[in-house]
């Protein structure tokens, strides 16, 4: 489980370290410096775009910092409202004091006096971008937990649905399996997939759970057949 949220994890930030550059060379061109490379006089502007991309990197890993750390202290799933103010203001101060911080480093640098119009112009132009991220993080688990909650309103135990044990046909194989060692069982694109309690895999020759039940002389209808005893926690087809 770890090591899947680490591969989880590093490509998220995979995905952010590619979009910021992306979107600061816009930035640059259209917001900051205003030229484009077509246009006479044009020169790269190097340090702007450079320190658009610190900006972004510090504000997106800001936000993502924020977002697991409320995810241990207030999950969505107790209380989504509460959750979902927490995350927009604990970004959106995230954004602004690191913006702040990142400004008066900048300046005090380059020897440059501080403008408060373009300073509160492009932080609310980081606020718009930090909103999306967060909005993003929010979707997700609100999409999550919405797929958790269907999946476990159609689970039940194969104990109370089968009587006898299941022969399979998955490929060239048959196969019989006792209760205990059915993991579960799910539709998925007019396919029925059989896991095994050893988390094996199985396309069956079944073509809906109906079948599945009318084989074992049970006769409930349902979206699974979950092993509850083999899965702790809720699994989507």
């Amino acid at each position: 489980m770890l090591q899947q949220l680490s591969r989880i994890s590093w490509a998220s930030r995979q995905v952010r370290f590619t979009l910021i550059p992306l979107l600061a060379l816009v930035l640059t061109h259209f917001v900051f410096y205003k030229k484009l490379p077509f246009e006479q006089g044009y020169e790269f502007p190097l340090q702007t775009f450079v320190s658009i991309v610190l900006w972004g990197i510090c504000i997106c890993e800001a936000n993502a910092l924020v977002y697991r750390y409320l995810n241990q202290i207030s999950p969505l799933k107790a209380a989504p409202l509460r959750r979902l103010l927490l995350q927009m203001t604990h970004g959106l101060l995230a954004t602004t004091i690191i913006y702040s911080i990142l400004t008066l480093i900048f300046n005090w640098l380059e020897g440059a006096p501080f403008e408060w119009f373009a300073f509160l112009s492009y932080l609310l132009l980081l606020l718009g971008i930090s909103g999306m991220e967060n909005a993003i993080f929010l979707l997700k688990d609100f999409y999550d937990l919405y797929q958790n909650r269907e999946i476990e309103t159609s689970t039940i135990a194969p104990s109370e649905r089968l009587e006898k044990p299941l022969l399979i046909k998955s490929g060239q194989r048959s196969l019989i399996l006792n209760l205990d060692e059915i993991g579960l069982i799910y539709s998925s694109n007019g396919l029925v997939m059989l896991t095994t309690a050893e988390g094996q895999k199985h396309i069956t020759q079944f073509t809906s759970l109906n079948e599945v039940e009318k084989n074992c002389h049970k006769t409930h209808s349902s979206a699974s057949i979950v092993n509850t005893s083999y899965m702790r926690v809720p699994c989507a087809a």
